[in-house]
């Protein structure tokens, strides 16, 4: 059984709290979780690093879609300031994270960040 070795338990288990961590919108400790997450698997051999990958991924993807999600709030109250370079530098922010997402995923997210951009870019059109 997979959970057996104790290298990979201790990688799901801490995967298990950073997705609690993520449902909670405790986004700072899912950081820290990602981190350790990370130095544990990256100690991994490779033939083990082959059966946790798709778990490791997940995590980091779903996290990356939460950090969008809560960077377009972000945005739209920006925008609703009229705080445009607040608004401007969230839109890079997101523009980056939205790059780390594989193509399979990006639909979770798109329809939110095209609007907001479209706002966004109407918004800065008419002050500049």
């Amino acid at each position: 059984m997979l959970l057996r070795d104790t290298q990979i338990k201790k990688i799901h288990d801490e995967i298990l709290i950073m997705s609690k961590d993520l449902k909670e919108l405790n986004l700072d400790s899912a950081a820290t979780k990602y981190e350790l997450i990370m130095g544990l698997y990256s100690k991994l051999p490779s033939d083990k690093k082959k059966v946790i990958k798709h778990l490791v991924d997940g995590i980091y993807f779903e996290y990356v879609i939460i950090q969008i999600n809560e960077s377009v709030k972000e945005v739209k109250g920006f925008i609703k300031k009229k705080e445009l370079d607040l608004a401007q530098d969230r839109y890079d922010a997101i523009k980056d994270l939205y790059k780390q997402l594989p193509k399979q995923f990006r639909g979770v997210v798109f329809e939110k960040c095209k609007k907001v951009f479209s706002d966004l870019e109407n918004l800065l059109s008419m002050t500049g």
